[in-house]
């Protein structure tokens, strides 16, 4: 090998002026290239996904789907939009992003910012909890039209789905919040409440359950809140986590082990397609529907990320009817019109507009 390298550097040596220009030139050109898909830039980019499947039924031709609800009715077609999110791609990955304008790019901060792994973790806490409010405000739902339709569930404490960075919480992701200076919380709006009443940096105990080799154990954590951006917060995402009692709840239901992505944006497709799979009626009228939004369980559907990208994967699959949040409606209808898609894109504030938009209650 070493004599072969300097055969090449004689050669090299000996070549005319215009050869060496050349060969410069074209060893420049490679370790460019080389560069660009080695070196990794600090940008998130989002691409368009795919269509996941939600619910399905003992009548389902395809048994693929989030959760199998243990009815004979036919669940419908009815679909969550998955995009792609990649963090810290190539230099060359990121000039290939900016040629597309269905491609979203945002600047990523690793000192400010979740990483990868944080990430994941955030999306499988999101996609677990968005699964329970599905399935509260579906059965709940569809008990007016079914009385033998019954769910039971009790409020567990407050989850916490992401720490970020410069956070005095001594939380951990999977952390369950259920006491606040030793008075239990009713949901987010009672924490964040008493939260507010703490000043500054001032210390407090948090009561929390947190997992050690398998199990929960109670105990307690001081917390401080951190200064971010000229106003003190816990520096934790935190998210209403309830427990559903399968036995007491009809009809019987199986989450399935895997899913097909993750985050809570499918949480209002995901109640849709549970409850139409509790209801003799199939409401979507054999329409293929897909939309996004999060899930509470007051019905509230809420913002998400990735609109355009979810505009766009809708078309590409041949969609009927999109529903999206209230939040997001604008710019998804700008993406709308900037591809020209033929699908009927419906705004929703929460459950029952869905409900009232496929039974044609509503102008919208």
């Amino acid at each position: 090998m070493i004599k072969y390298l300097k055969s090449l550097a004689d050669k090299f040596m000996k070549a005319s002026p215009v050869k060496k220009a050349i060969a410069v030139f074209l060893a420049l050109v490679y370790l460019l290239a080389l560069f660009s898909v080695i070196v990794k830039v600090n940008v998130v980019v989002v691409t368009p996904g795919t269509l996941n499947g939600t619910a399905y039924t003992k009548a389902s031709e395809q048994p693929v789907g989030a959760v199998k609800i243990e009815t004979d009715n036919k669940p419908g077609a009815i679909y969550t939009i998955g995009v792609y999110s990649h963090i810290r791609v190539t230099y060359f990955q990121h000039l290939i992003s900016r040629l597309s304008r269905d491609i979203d790019v945002d600047d990523y901060n690793p000192g400010a910012d979740l990483s990868k792994r944080e990430e994941i973790i955030r999306g499988e806490i999101h996609r677990e909890f968005a699964m329970q409010h599905a399935l509260i405000v579906a059965y709940e739902e569809a008990a007016k039209v079914d009385e033998s339709i019954h769910i039971e569930y009790d409020f567990k404490g407050l989850i916490v789905s992401a720490v970020f960075p410069g956070s005095k919480s001594n939380l951990e992701p999977r952390d369950f919040i259920t006491h606040i200076n030793g008075t239990k919380i009713a949901g987010i709006s009672d924490f964040s409440t008493r939260l507010a009443g703490i000043t500054g940096n001032t210390a407090f105990t948090l009561t929390i359950l947190r997992q050690d080799k398998g199990e929960y154990a109670e105990k307690n954590v001081s917390a401080q809140k951190t200064l971010y951006d000229g106003d003190y917060k816990l520096g934790v995402e935190l998210q209403e986590y309830y427990v559903i009692d399968k036995e007491k709840t009809t009809p019987k239901f199986t989450i399935a082990e895997r899913m097909p992505s993750l985050g809570s944006s499918g949480g209002a497709m995901t109640a849709l397609a549970i409850y139409n799979s509790l209801i003799e009626e199939d409401i979507t009228d054999g329409k293929i529907i897909c939309g996004t939004g999060t899930i509470n369980v007051d019905g509230k559907v809420g913002a998400i990320g990735g609109i355009e990208q979810k505009i766009v994967t809708a078309q590409l699959y041949n969609v009927e009817v999109f529903f999206v949040d209230e939040y997001d409606y604008e710019a998804a209808k700008a993406k709308y019109d900037e591809i020209k898609a033929d699908f009927q894109l419906i705004s929703v504030a929460e459950f029952a507009d869905i409900i009232a938009a496929l039974r044609g209650d509503t102008d919208e």
